[in-house]
C-alpha cells in the first residue's frame, strides 16, 4: 500500500515514510524490504528536509537487520552526501549522523 501511496504521488511522501516507520516498529523482520529500499534511497537524495529525517530514522530502526547489508552500497553514500552537503541544515546531518552510526555499530 505505502509503495501504491508513493506511486500515485509520484514521489516519496513524508505520509508514507512515517506509515513505513510504523510497519517497521510494529512488524520488525516481516516487512519486505527489497522494494521500499528504492524509496528509501529516493527519500534521502531528495531536498525535501523532512522526507530525508524520515529516512534516516528508518535506516536507523533497521540498521540491525542481516538484511540492510544488502541496501549499504545504496545508503551509505547517500548519508555520506548529506553529511558533506553545506546546504542541508545541522538538523537534517544530525539523524544522517546517527544512521551512519547506527550501520557501523551493527
Amino acid at each position: 500500500m505505502i509503495i501504491e501511496l508513493f506511486r500515485q504521488a509520484e514521489k516519496v511522501t513524508d505520509n508514507g515514510l512515517i506509515a513505513f516507520n510504523g510497519m517497521i516498529v510494529g512488524c520488525g523482520d516481516k516487512v519486505e524490504l527489497t522494494e521500499i529500499g528504492k524509496y528509501i534511497k529516493h527519500a534521502l537524495e531528495s531536498q525535501e528536509n523532512e522526507c530525508i529525517k524520515l529516512a534516516c530514522g528508518i535506516i536507523s530502526d533497521l540498521a540491525e537487520d542481516a538484511r540492510m547489508a544488502d541496501f549499504l552500497v545504496d545508503f551509505v553514500p547517500c548519508l555520506h552526501k548529506i553529511l558533506s552537503d553545506q546546504t542541508l541544515q545541522r538538523e537534517i546531518k544530525i539523524p544522517a549522523l546517527h544512521a551512519l552510526g547506527e550501520l557501523c555499530l551493527n
